[in-house]
């Protein structure tokens, strides 16, 4: 399990969904482990249960972890979800927030990514 840092922001939340990101993505925390309680986490990050529950809502809303409630409950890393990622991307073109210029940093930001693993099949 990753050790957070206390935070030094004025937006709490996002700091502490950004920390939780980065454990994720660096393969600190993988698919299906679960998270700190959130008393645990906001003693790590020096930040109330508030803030914290905010930042787990936020990463939830974005696929990168969900909620199991009762007795073996907690807030778990969950399984890459193409289909929410595709979804809000439709969203966001739908109602005219990405352009053209977002698309073409896109496809730089994730053109070489794409090509590795197309190579690897």
């Amino acid at each position: 399990m990753s050790s957070f840092k206390p935070l030094r922001t004025d937006k709490f939340y996002q700091e502490v969904a950004h920390q939780i990101k980065e454990s994720i993505f660096d393969e600190t925390d993988v698919p299906g482990d679960k998270l700190p309680s959130e008393s645990d986490m906001a003693d790590s990050f020096g930040v109330s249960k508030a803030s914290v529950r905010r930042a787990v809502r936020v990463l939830e809303n974005s696929g990168i972890v969900y909620t199991k409630h009762g007795i073996h409950g907690g807030v778990f890393v969950s399984e890459a979800d193409t289909i929410s990622v595709s979804s809000c991307l439709s969203d966001m073109f739908k109602l005219w927030r990405v352009t053209m210029g977002d698309l073409t940093m896109g496809r730089i930001i994730f053109g070489s990514d794409i090509a590795f693993h197309i190579a690897k099949v």
